[in-house]
Formats: structure tokens, C-alpha cells, sequence
């Protein structure tokens, strides 16, 4: 019995030193094609011309992570400047150029952000395989692989979005009120400081943190300590957005809301928009549209703006939605109670960031340069379905091996896509590459 158990824990071991490695050398890989894709794209000088692609302010963006001084449109990134600026200055004393270190450091929060799902997915009891594959067809989606390409404050929200629903499973999980003070004070500063990281990279993400804190206890007094906490965390990060310098004039982001002035003819049917971009366009990309912007600049860019794909993209977008709608399935009939309020917690997370995009948006850019906001959101969705099909035959054979194709498939059409934008979108006049 004892050598049996001594053979069982060294396979359980070995077990997890192989999903950790393979984990890692995994979203590396990812990490090294978004480097390269972002690089081709800057010697070509598309990372210049704000919005051309996909509506990524990249000037902005590149500018805000890796010259010193710069902090621009602070009024809804207060923080994210002087959070990330320090790590692309460090990157640049070893010789490399601000662009550069940009890309590298936003690639490098995309491969933090599949870990970090990785982790959630485990302590929701998903499988180590299964784990893996998710977290490869995550890194596979649209989203992923042109978030983590083209620098932006996207990525960075992601993995805050991603501890704030680990700290929920914490919190859920030992909610023991023996717990040791020390504890509970390490996992109450843990809450504090990502919502305000999420407050500062995003302001309206700042309301994320709040729904997922609300979801971490029972009952009505969850939400209203939830209410006054997020009170503080509001407060906090004001403050610290006063004293390093950013701006507080939030009121001027209607220019964001449909403004037939500025942004022309507003998008039709935003709510199926939206969602479509949430939920399908971002994971599976369609047919990309050249389009003008209807601003005095011009210019031609390029978006997702329709449900346009080719016999083989509706094959793909079918295998994709078949799964998700077995995962919602899975949440729907789900029999425990904790994984239902985790669950939940997702789900109203990305139901608030949908909706409020189909009113803040941008009539010739659509919505995907949010996206990464859901992203996390969707693929733990599908923790439930994984932990009901695991160990189920030919079910289990089935699912990974659609996660495994579909991931595979999205991959190349994704990566395609991007380093093909060099060649079918024109730089605007006074840009050279």
C-alpha cells in the first residue's frame, strides 16, 4: 500500500510538471508569433496611423508604454501608464527600441493572461488536458492573437479581469470564518488592489471588480458591503490618479457615444452587433471589410463589421458555436452550487460589458477593440462542461478532440490575417514604411 501510494504521487508529479511545462512552452510559442506579427507591423508603419486597424489606437498605446512623460487619454486609462511604463523602460536598457518594447510587453500580458486562466480553470476542477487545450484555443481566438500583437490596454485588463475571479474562488472556497486574520487581510488587500488596477487600466472596468466581489459572499449584504467597498476603491482610485498626474474628465467620453457630428451614420442593430462580436467574431474571425472613416481624416481601415465568412469560416463558426452552446448548457444544469455562482459571476460580468458596447461604440471601428474585456469571461464558461465530461469515453475523445482542430485551425487563419494587414490596408498619406 505505501510503495502503491509512493508510485501514485510520483505520477501525480510527473503529471503536473508535464501540464506546467507544456502550459508554458505553449503560450511562449504564442508569445513569440505575437512579437514577430507586432514587429512586422511596425517596420511596415502601420502601428502608427491611430485606428486604421480594427480601431487600435496603437500611436497612443505604443507611446503611453514606453516614452517617458506620456500619458495620454489618462481620463480612462489613469493608471495604466504609470503602472506598465516602468517594465517597457526596463526592456528598453537592454538595447531595445520603445516600439519594440512595447510589443514585448504587451505579448508578454497576453502569455500571462493564458497562464493565469490556466490556474483559474484547475481550481475550477477542470483537467490538466483539458485545461491545456482551452487555454490553446484561447490563445488561438481573434482576440487573442491580434490584442496581444498590437499594443493596447486591452491585454494588461485582461489578467486583472482573470485575479479578480480567482480571488472570488478564494474567497468562495474559504469562507471559513476561523480563517486566520493574517489571511483574510492578505485576500481583502488582493481584492483592493486589483479593482483598483482595474479601475485605473479601464475605468468602466472598475465595475467588473464590483459584480465579481458581490458574487464572493451569500446574500443581500454581500451587495451592499460590495456597494461601500467599491465606494473605497472608487475613492482610491481617483486619488491616485490625481497624484500621478492623470486626467479626471470622463465627462468628455460622449464623443464615444453615437455622435452623428463627429462619427457619422451610427451602427445598425448595435445590440446584435455587439454580442456578435463578443461572442462569435472575436473568437472566429469573419471576412475583414475595408471601409473609410467618415471623420474629416478619411482614412481607409479595416474591421469586422458583418456576419461574412467563406464555406470554410462557417464550418469553423459553427464548431464554435456548437461548443459554447454546450458549455451554457453545462452552466444552465450545472448541480453545484458554488461552480453555479462562479459561473454567474462571468456570465454577469460579460453581460454588463455587452451591453454597455452597444452604446459605446464607434460607427466605422465596431466594438472589437474591446473584446479582450470578455475574452477570459467566455472560455471559463466552459469550466463546467469540462468537469462534467471528464472520464466519459467517447464524449471526452470527442471534445478535445474538436478543442484541438478548432484551436489549430483558428491559429493559422488568425495569424494569416494579421501579417497580411501590411499588404491590404494603405497607409494614409504623410505615413511611410
Amino acid at each position: 500500500m505505501v510503495f502503491r501510494d509512493k508510485v501514485v504521487h510520483a505520477l501525480d508529479d510527473r503529471g503536473r510538471l508535464l501540464f506546467v511545462g507544456g502550459l508554458v512552452l505553449m503560450a511562449f510559442a504564442f508569445f513569440v508569433g505575437a512579437v514577430l506579427a507586432g514587429r512586422e507591423l511596425l517596420i511596415s508603419g502601420h502601428l502608427w496611423p491611430s485606428d486604421i486597424l480594427f480601431g487600435f489606437d496603437i500611436e497612443r498605446n505604443l507611446r503611453a508604454i514606453s516614452e517617458r512623460g506620456f500619458n495620454g487619454r489618462s481620463n480612462v486609462h489613469p493608471l495604466f501608464a504609470p503602472t506598465v511604463k516602468p517594465f517597457a523602460l526596463l526592456i528598453q536598457r537592454m538595447g531595445i527600441t520603445a516600439g519594440m518594447s512595447a510589443i514585448i510587453l504587451n505579448a508578454a500580458a497576453g502569455m500571462g493572461g493564458l497562464l493565469l486562466t490556466a490556474w483559474y480553470l484547475r481550481l475550477r476542477g477542470v483537467s490538466r488536458l483539458d485545461a491545456w487545450l482551452l487555454c490553446l484555443l484561447m490563445a488561438s481566438t481573434a482576440i487573442w492573437i491580434f490584442q496581444s500583437a498590437l499594443p493596447g490596454t486591452y491585454i494588461f485588463s485582461l489578467c486583472i479581469i482573470v485575479i479578480s475571479h480567482i480571488l472570488l474562488y478564494w474567497t468562495v472556497g474559504q469562507a471559513d470564518p476561523r480563517l486566520r486574520p493574517r489571511i483574510r487581510g492578505l485576500r481583502e488587500g488582493a481584492w483592493f488592489i486589483s479593482a483598483v488596477l482595474n479601475y485605473g487600466f479601464t475605468v468602466t472596468n472598475g465595475f467588473l471588480s464590483f459584480l465579481t466581489y458581490g458574487f464572493a459572499r451569500r446574500g443581500w449584504k454581500s451587495w451592499a458591503r460590495a456597494t461601500v467597498w467599491a465606494a473605497g476603491v472608487l475613492i482610491c482610485g481617483v486619488a491616485l490618479s490625481w497624484l500621478v498626474g492623470s486626467q479626471l474628465n470622463i465627462g468628455v467620453e460622449h464623443v464615444w457615444l453615437h455622435d452623428a457630428s463627429m462619427r457619422g451614420q451610427s451602427i445598425e442593430n448595435p445590440f446584435l452587433h455587439s454580442f456578435s462580436t463578443y461572442l462569435v467574431w472575436g473568437f472566429v474571425a469573419p471576412i475583414a471589410r475595408m471601409g473609410t472613416m467618415t471623420d474629416p481624416r478619411g482614412w481607409d481601415i479595416i474591421t469586422f463589421h458583418e456576419w461574412n465568412y467563406s464555406a470554410v469560416g462557417w464550418c469553423v463558426a459553427m464548431l464554435w458555436t456548437i461548443l459554447f452552446a454546450l458549455a451554457a448548457w453545462a452552466m444552465l444544469t450545472d448541480p453545484n452550487r458554488d461552480s453555479r455562482r462562479f459561473s454567474l459571476a462571468l456570465v454577469a460580468c460579460f453581460v454588463f460589458h455587452a451591453l454597455l458596447h452597444c452604446f459605446y461604440h464607434v460607427s466605422y471601428e465596431g466594438v472589437f477593440v474591446w473584446s479582450s474585456h470578455s475574452l477570459f469571461l467566455i472560455i471559463g464558461m466552459f469550466a463546467p462542461f469540462a468537469v462534467r465530461v471528464s472520464g466519459r469515453g467517447p464524449m471526452i475523445t470527442a471534445w478535445r478532440s474538436a478543442l484541438l482542430a478548432l484551436a489549430l485551425v483558428l491559429a493559422f487563419r488568425h495569424f494569416a490575417l494579421l501579417v497580411s494587414l501590411k499588404d491590404r490596408v494603405p497607409l494614409p498619406a504623410g505615413f511611410g514604411g
